[in-house]
């Protein structure tokens, strides 16, 4: 049953969660951040505890993307099923970013690429382990390895996404792995294309 008791009865676990991604969407995407960052720092002497290896590597090498399949002249991005707003960000020295820990809300879009022109998205992600990975092409075959974790607490371990490049404004990734073949998972998400500029610096310490 989803619900606990308390002193005046039984909470439903199912309002409850309702009422939080309610407060959570209203809230600003800049207080999000503050509030994810928080949070990903408390749990940090939980890694330890944990005894995580801290230099793990992709296991991808950096080539650079000389082909036409994909457009770099903005950004893909994904509606998930509940109603968020996944962007996720190519470059043409090989380099993937995303960032699907957030739920940017659409009536979000605006705000967020307004944090892509002055710079705050950018700071955001730069120092963020999961935001970075790396990604390669072979014909319309895609996949792109970044980093992942089950929860906050929990250690970075690197994962591969697959898929196919249904046209060069279209993606859809079918598959999800981590990268010793282990935890094999069929996923559906189609990303589409939308140009847009400037786009975040790649420069990041995770995909030298």
């Amino acid at each position: 049953m989803n619900a606990f008791q308390t002193g005046k009865g039984k909470l439903d676990l199912g309002t409850v969660s309702a009422c939080y991604n309610v407060w959570w969407k209203r809230q600003p995407l800049k207080k999000q951040y503050l509030i994810l960052i928080f949070a990903l720092l408390s749990f940090t002497n939980c890694r330890k505890l944990l005894k995580c290896n801290e230099n793990e590597n992709l296991t991808f090498a950096k080539n650079a993307f000389n082909g036409t399949q994909l457009k770099l002249n903005g950004y893909y991005y994904y509606f998930n099923s509940v109603d968020s707003y996944w962007p996720i960000f190519f470059y043409k020295n090989g380099i993937v970013s995303r960032r699907l820990s957030y739920a940017f809300d659409t009536s979000k879009i605006n705000q967020f690429e307004a944090e892509l022109m002055d710079g705050t998205y950018y700071k955001s992600v730069k120092g963020d382990k999961y935001s970075w990975g790396l990604y390669q092409i072979d014909g319309n075959a895609i996949k792109y390895e970044v980093f992942a974790s089950k929860s906050a607490a929990s250690c970075y371990y690197p994962v591969i996404l697959t898929g196919t490049i249904i046209n060069d404004t279209t993606i859809h990734f079918t598959n999800k792995t981590n990268s010793d073949g282990t935890d094999s998972k069929t996923i559906n998400e189609i990303y589409h294309f939308k140009q847009f500029s400037p786009k975040p610096d790649s420069t990041n310490s995770f995909t030298p």
